[in-house]
């Protein structure tokens, strides 16, 4: 077991970690397939929508019956799935698809100026309840703070994503 990670909080969560500092906002978003317009929620319902298997995205799509919803092992069978039109977008964190794609040169398949936000969450460096070092927890928010003014976060995921 760990005793820092970078995730998004949840109830089920906050008994076992300790918040030390927000690390980043992860836009949770619907990319669709070239050609397909996504103006409100309610478009969702007319697509078939990938999404990584035992994600969860936001609570409103992920237990609405009317949006047709396919568990995916990966992007790549995301990317598969949409280049054979069998869905018609794909949901899950805006970086995470964007990195897979840009590596894979296969954006031209969907039209990320299309996106649709699901929802914006929060991303914090916690450390877990259990562990012996909670007296750094001070240091490493003061870590991460710096970090960021300084723009190493942004510069990181730049690169990355580019």
């Amino acid at each position: 077991m760990s005793d820092i990670s970078i995730i998004s909080a949840t109830l089920s969560r906050k008994a076992f970690i300790n918040p030390i500092a927000q690390m980043s906002k992860v836009r949770i978003v619907v990319i669709p397939h070239k050609g397909i317009k996504i103006n409100h929620y309610h478009n969702l319902e007319s697509l078939i929508i990938g999404k990584m298997r035992g994600t969860q995205l936001n609570a409103k799509f992920d237990t609405d019956p009317n949006i047709k919803k396919v568990s995916l092992n990966n992007y790549l069978q995301a990317h598969d799935m949409l280049s054979k039109d069998r869905i018609d977008a794909i949901a899950g964190s805006e970086a995470g698809i964007l990195y897979f794609y840009s590596q894979h040169a296969s954006n031209k398949h969907m039209d990320i100026n299309e996106q649709y936000l699901l929802e914006e969450r929060e991303r914090w460096l916690h450390m877990t309840k259990q562990s012996e070092y909670q007296n750094l927890i001070p240091v490493l928010e003061k870590a991460v703070i710096k970090l960021q003014k300084a723009g190493t976060f942004d510069a990181i995921k730049q690169y990355y994503i580019q």
